[in-house]
C-alpha cells in the first residue's frame, strides 16, 4: 500500500490490539474456507482500508471555525431602496470584517 514504514508499523500494532485482542477475530476463522494466513491477510486489508478512508474523511471536515451559520444567526439585509445586490454586498462585507476581527482576536 505504499506507506511510510511508520505509518505501516501503527496500523499493524492497532489492527492486533483492536481486532485480534479486542475483537477475537481468530474465533471466525474456519478451516473449511481457507488457510488461516489468507483469512488474517484479508481482514487486515479491510482494516488498513478502513483506517485510510477514515483518516481521508476526517480532513475532509470542515474546521470548528469554518463551521456553518445558522439561518437565524445572519444578520437581517438592509431595508430600504437598496438593491439584492448592494444588500448582499452589505452582509457579505460585514461577515468578512467579523471573521477578521475574531481572528485578530484569537492570534
Amino acid at each position: 500500500m505504499r506507506l511510510p514504514p511508520d505509518r505501516a508499523e501503527d496500523l499493524v500494532q492497532a489492527f492486533l490490539a483492536d481486532r485480534l485482542l479486542d475483537r477475537n477475530i481468530l474465533r471466525q476463522a474456519a478451516s473449511e474456507k481457507g488457510r488461516l494466513r489468507s483469512f488474517v491477510l484479508k481482514v487486515f486489508g479491510n482494516f488498513v482500508i478502513g483506517e485510510l478512508r477514515r483518516q481521508h474523511a476526517h480532513k475532509r471536515r470542515p474546521s470548528s471555525s469554518d463551521a456553518a451559520v445558522a439561518l437565524d444567526d445572519l444578520p437581517e439585509l438592509p431595508s430600504g431602496g437598496a438593491s439584492m445586490a448592494d444588500a448582499f454586498d452589505t452582509v457579505w462585507a460585514r461577515q468578512v470584517l467579523a471573521r477578521t476581527l475574531d481572528r485578530m482576536r484569537t492570534a
